[in-house]
C-alpha cells in the first residue's frame, strides 16, 4: 500500500506540473526568479543571501496564490539560482 507524504505529493504535483508546461523543478523556479529579478534591474550582486532568500519566498507565495505553483511547491522549494551562496 502507497503512503501518501508530502515527498511523494510532491513527485505527483511536478509530474502534472511537466505534463502540463508549468514549472516543475525548484530549479525551474529559481531561474524564473533570477530572470524576475535581472528584468527589474535591481542589481541582485548586491543583494545579501538573506535579501535573495527573503525576496524569494515572498515572490514564490505570490506564483502559489496566482495558481503558478501548487502549495505544496511553495512550502518545499527552497531558492537554489545563480544569487545564492
Amino acid at each position: 500500500m502507497t503512503r501518501w507524504d508530502d515527498e511523494g505529493l510532491l513527485e505527483v504535483v511536478e509530474m502534472v506540473a511537466e505534463n502540463e508546461a508549468m514549472i516543475s523543478s525548484e530549479e525551474e523556479l529559481s531561474e524564473n526568479f533570477d530572470n524576475m529579478l535581472e528584468d527589474i534591474n535591481c542589481c541582485p550582486e548586491r543583494l545579501t543571501e538573506t535579501d535573495v532568500n527573503c525576496m524569494f519566498n515572498d515572490w514564490k507565495d505570490g506564483e502559489a496564490k496566482d495558481g503558478n505553483i501548487h502549495q505544496i511547491q511553495d512550502n518545499q522549494y527552497c531558492y537554489v539560482g545563480k544569487y545564492g551562496e
